[in-house]
């Protein structure tokens, strides 16, 4: 959950509670009280958290009963290679896990009521990092099938090393498969560093000469072109989409610039500060009249 919608919810259920509170009492109460993120999520948001953390705590144990049960029956049936996939699996990631940014609050799904029968599956992709390794997860769960209790539980997961995630990426053509189950891709054979950016993988060319962020303003409030922008900064450390430059780290904590180009007419239309899993701030936004 973004910190501003946190706080807004704080700020809604204290006000709740306690209706004849002044504002600087409820930004008092918050502070004090240290609510948990925790407390504002849906029990959708709550079973998918649960049910990943489970998961990698049966990962981090290295243990493949565990692990094989967490998903729905009709998986464990369906998929003949299950078991071997989580034996790939535990030789890829032997724990423990140090990061992992899965978000129920920020998942895709599809959900259905047939006469009173609900079925509910949710999903989504998330970075993992282990021993300082990055892997790219995509987990989806039925947390809710009443014509199908089998189907309850994991049902699909693909489980990527950070090389085949960006490989992924950057092959327009690949879809995620459409079979339940469990699918490892432990392929670390990309000639080129990968970098986490904003959550996502990128092919990616460090520079000695970090971008300074004042000077890319002054730079952009003169001019939006990218060909100069290039000409002056030089060629990015990343592309994909975005344009990405690496910023000084901020303790000890890799930021990049994210720069947005309009492909049609290579004018540059914002920039913002990111680091390697979500976005931080705008460092700079073309104006609304600008005409450069």
């Amino acid at each position: 959950m973004k910190k501003p919608t946190l706080i807004l919810s704080i700020l809604i259920c204290i006000s709740l509670i306690c209706s004849g509170c002044s504002s600087g009492e409820l930004v008092k109460n918050i502070i004090q009280n240290h609510v948990p993120e925790e407390a504002f999520l849906s029990s959708e948001a709550k079973k998918y958290n649960e049910a990943v953390d489970a998961f990698f705590a049966a990962l981090d144990a290295g243990d493949a009963d565990g692990i094989r049960a967490l998903f729905s029956k009709n998986a464990q049936e369906n998929d003949a290679d299950l078991n071997e996939q989580i034996e790939i699996l535990l030789s890829l990631y032997s724990g423990p896990t140090e990061i992992n940014r899965r978000d129920g609050n920020s998942l895709s799904g599809s959900y259905s009521n047939h006469y009173g029968e609900h079925i509910a599956t949710v999903y989504s992709s998330f970075p993992v990092v282990s021993n300082d390794v990055y892997y790219w997860c995509h987990f989806e769960l039925t947390y809710e099938d009443d014509e199908n209790e089998d189907n309850i539980g994991i049902t699909k997961l693909l489980f990527f090393s950070a090389d085949e995630r960006c490989r992924f990426q950057y092959d327009g053509d690949w879809k995620i498969p459409d079979e339940s189950g469990l699918i490892v891709y432990p392929d670390d054979s990309l000639d080129c560093e990968v970098r986490c950016v904003s959550g996502y993988p990128y092919k990616f060319k460090s520079s000695e000469n970090p971008l300074k962020e004042d000077e890319v303003k002054s730079f952009l409030d003169t001019s939006t072109s990218f060909s100069a922008f290039v000409e002056r900064f030089g060629e990015p450390n990343a592309v994909h989409i975005y344009h990405i430059y690496e910023l000084p780290s901020v303790e000890d904590s890799p930021r990049y610039l994210q720069v947005s180009v309009d492909e049609y007419t290579g004018k540059i239309f914002g920039a913002s500060a990111v680091d390697s899993f979500e976005w931080l701030y705008k460092v700079w936004e073309e104006p609304a009249s600008s005409t450069n």
